[in-house]
């Protein structure tokens, strides 16, 4: 089953190693920076679907993934991690339950902290409903560059790099297609197949 596993993980990270063309980039926020992210900090409830793929260096992962945040309150579905079932994630502001395949549930006050305990993966939970969206989280050191159409080229916060590698529109909105968040030897690709966005 592990190695089932491996070998989809393999497959997925490969056809994510495509390097795209170098982007013009500049670390010189746009004009109209505090409007776009006013309006991506908007959208607070919002679905994606897509896929992610995850790799410590020594072993890969990867699943199909559902989001689903309200607000501060999110549900997170992966089909499919090291060959199981779902593994499912709840949680808000206060805390989290974790679901696994075998009917089994975690609670912590850390969500983050609870996937590294059970399942190895240490996963920027609190950073990941920012970034997924092209936005620093709020009130912390940021370090970024952009493209020339303003749109985020890359970040960095907390000691983690996250790359924008493509983009697609929504609601007028530009909204990240492929992330690539990378600390030390651990890196987390998410792709996003279809956004679902409910205004305000």
């Amino acid at each position: 089953m592990l190695r089932a596993a491996a070998g989809i993980a393999v497959i997925f990270l490969a056809a994510c190693a495509t390097v795209p063309p170098p982007i013009p980039e500049t670390t010189v926020p746009p004009a109209d920076w505090a409007a776009r992210t006013a309006a991506l900090a908007a959208v607070q409830d919002w679905t994606l679907n897509g896929r992610v793929a995850l790799h410590n260096g020594h072993d890969a992962w990867s699943a199909g993934l559902h989001w689903t945040q309200r607000r501060d309150a999110y549900r997170v579905s992966l089909y499919g991690p090291l060959g199981q079932g779902v593994v499912q994630m709840d949680g808000d502001g206060s805390g989290g339950v974790l679901r696994l395949a075998d009917d089994k549930t975690f609670k912590s006050s850390n969500m983050e902290d609870l996937l590294y305990r059970e399942l190895g993966w240490h996963i920027p939970v609190d950073g990941l409903r920012f970034w997924a969206r092209g936005l620093p989280v709020p009130d912390a050191p940021t370090h970024y560059a952009f493209d020339a159409q303003g749109r985020l080229v890359w970040l960095e916060q907390f000691g983690w790099h996250v790359a924008y590698l493509r983009y697609t529109r929504v609601d007028r909105l530009a909204l990240p297609q492929r992330v690539d968040i990378t600390r030390r030897k651990l890196s987390v690709k998410l792709v996003v197949d279809q956004w679902d966005v409910t205004p305000r």
